[in-house]
Order: C-alpha cells, then structure tokens, then sequence
C-alpha cells in the first residue's frame, strides 16, 4: 500500500511539474473519480460516462457565432489497460477559425488532460468523419507517435485543406473489419453508417453498451438530407446496422444502449428542432433513437409520409423568422422541411424527399 501511495504522489507530481513547464494549468484527474462527475478545463467540458469512458465538449466556452461546431462539439475518449482510443478530436482552437476563437496552450491542455486520464498507454485517435468541427485538434498529437484512423470512403483531402497535412496523415480502415483491442478485454468495434459522410464511422463498446455515432446519425435536432441519394443510402445503412443491433445484442442489452452523438446538446430536441420549446434534459439517446432514425429514412424512400396513419410526417420550414418552423438557411420559396418518425427526423428539401422515393414532386 506504502509503494502504491508514493507512486500515486510520484505520478501527480510529475503531471504536475510537465503541466508547469508547458505554462498550463495541471490537470486533476482525480476530479473525474466517479460516472457522472465533469470538470471544466481549457477548452472543454470533461465528463466521466463510464469506467475509463470520457466525454468532451465545448459548450458555453464561447457564445455561438452561427455556425454548427461554435454551439458545441462532443468527442471522446476510452481508455483500456494497454491502448486508449480517442473518438473524434473537436474543433480547431490551436488555429482558430469563424467557429471558434483560437486559444493559447490549446494543445498542451488537450494533451495534458489525455495524459493524466490514461496514464502511459499509447493513445490512437479515429474520427467519425473529416469535418472540421470533429478532426480540429489532429495536429495535437502529431509528435507523440499517436496513430490516427479513418473510414474507407471519407476525404482525407481536406487535411491538406484545413492543416496543411499530407492525406497519409491518416490510416484507411474497412468499417465492420476495423477493431481496436484496448486491452483488458475492452474492444471498440466498427460500423459503416454513411449518408452524412461517405465514409462515417460509427464506433460500439459492446460489453458496455455504448455506441458513438459522431454526425452519422445526426442528432436530437436532425440528419440533413442533402439529395435523393444521400436520403436512399442513409436509409440502406442505418436499417443494416439496425439489423446488426438486433442479431448481436440481447433485447435487454439493445434496450440499455447508450447513444452518444457528436453534439449532445441538440439531443434534447427529441427527433425536430422546434423555436421555443424547452428542450428535454437528456445527455444520450438510446436504440429508440437508431430505430427511429432507420424507420424515417426508409419510410422517406416508400413515400410513407402521403399515408394517412403512418406515423412519417412533414413539417415545412418558414423564411419568416417571426414563423413557428423557421431556418434560416432556407431560402425564399425553396419548400425545405423535415420529416419527422417519432425521435427520429431527416432535414432537406421537398424535392429531396420526392426523389429519393422516386416520386413527381407536385405541382
């Protein structure tokens, strides 16, 4: 006990004086002891989910600026006894952009906080998709020999875009091949789910039961609907990966999943963003969540919504911003909308949803 003790001590004290050398605040894992407890530190938000399993997030950082990443971007971290994982990296506060202001230390903070949460396991990082609000901090990690991981399908062109980084900075892996062994009997699996991105990678600690879906599934609030396509795609995806839940979880396992997207805080939107309502408090959602996402996307695809008693409806968007349904990226007599299947929602316009069923849009 009396070496355990003086290791612990001998552990924070180096913490402690690397943090003071790179001229940041240290940071004090032991804050994160039990699930459910969260710590405001740098940047983000960190909370503890499950043994080892942290969520951050950037929410009330900085006020939003109108832009998705700016109103809070989730990302995680699960860490197993030779491996830790890191699901998504957030956005970009090394440089900064017209989302978020750019911060001092922001990696050292970031780094310091993964380092005292881990310990001396070597860290991989694998993204859900190549957004800029979700790989921001990728060259935080540059120099630590951290392995970084994407799905076959996404762009790793944009890291040349965004960072200035060759596309090899990234490794290519087969979604549903891919796993990542954390040693201790703690595995992540992986799923293609795309529709949002080509590639979009949704990630499952099966033992457990937590899923984390990134944008593949958008949120509480909706998946944009981009075109016929995309609409088709999402809907073939999602009922395959529905129907993987259902062959390899148990229904009391399937029941008990926790759904963690890449922007909780929409999630309380419970399947349409509406102006003025009280969203309901909720920091995950569920398999109801997944169903309901599959049986919207699909019910789009067999015209559901123009029958009476189906349970898929449409709600059109206004360009008045004094109107019940507004948004304002809808333009003057573009018919954009939602349809809606109970928590589940799909964002686009009209002429989407007719195509993707292979519909006449009326006249």
């Amino acid at each position: 006990m009396t070496r355990f003790l003086a290791t612990l001590i001998l552990s924070g004290s180096l913490l402690t004086t690397c943090a003071l050398a790179q001229g940041i605040e240290p940071f004090d894992a032991s804050r994160l002891a039990k699930v459910g407890d969260t710590v405001r530190y740098g940047a983000y938000n960190i909370l503890k989910i499950g043994d080892g399993v942290y969520r951050f997030d950037n929410r009330g950082i900085h006020p939003p600026i109108g832009t998705p990443g700016a109103l809070g971007t989730d990302f995680y971290l699960i860490s197993g006894s030779a491996k830790a994982l890191m699901i998504d990296s957030g956005n970009n506060y090394m440089d900064g952009n017209r989302q978020v202001p750019k911060r001092k230390n922001a990696a050292e903070e970031l780094r310091a906080a993964v380092k005292a949460l881990t310990g001396d396991v070597p860290l991989e990082l694998a993204v859900t998709h190549m957004h800029a609000d979700h790989n921001g901090m990728t060259r935080a990690f540059l120099d630590n020999n951290v392995k970084y991981w994407a799905g076959e399908g996404e762009d790793l062109g944009m890291l040349k875009t965004e960072f200035d980084l060759p596309p090899t900075t990234y490794t290519l892996f087969k979604s549903g091949e891919k796993t990542f062994e954390l040693g201790g009997g703690r595995i992540v699996e992986t799923f293609l789910v795309n529709g949002h991105t080509k590639g979009c990678t949704v990630y499952i600690l099966h033992k457990e039961g937590m899923i984390f879906t990134g944008d593949c599934y958008g949120n509480g609030e909706g998946l944009g609907a981009g075109s016929g396509d995309s609409i088709k795609t999402f809907a073939q995806s999602s009922q395959k990966f529905a129907d993987y839940l259902l062959a390899n979880f148990s229904p009391y396992e399937r029941y008990a999943l926790k759904v963690y997207s890449g922007h909780s805080w929409e999630n309380g939107y419970q399947g349409f963003y509406r102006e003025g309502i009280t969203p309901v408090d909720v920091g995950y959602l569920d398999w109801r969540f997944l169903q309901n996402m599959a049986s919207c996307a699909n019910g789009i695809v067999k015209g559901r919504w123009l029958v009476e008693g189906s349970g898929l409806r449409y709600i059109e968007y206004s360009t008045d911003p004094n109107n019940g349904h507004y948004n304002a990226s809808a333009r003057p007599g573009q018919r954009r909308g939602a349809m809606i299947y109970g928590l589940g929602s799909m964002m686009g316009s009209l002429e989407a949803f007719y195509d993707a069923a292979g519909l006449k849009m009326p006249q």
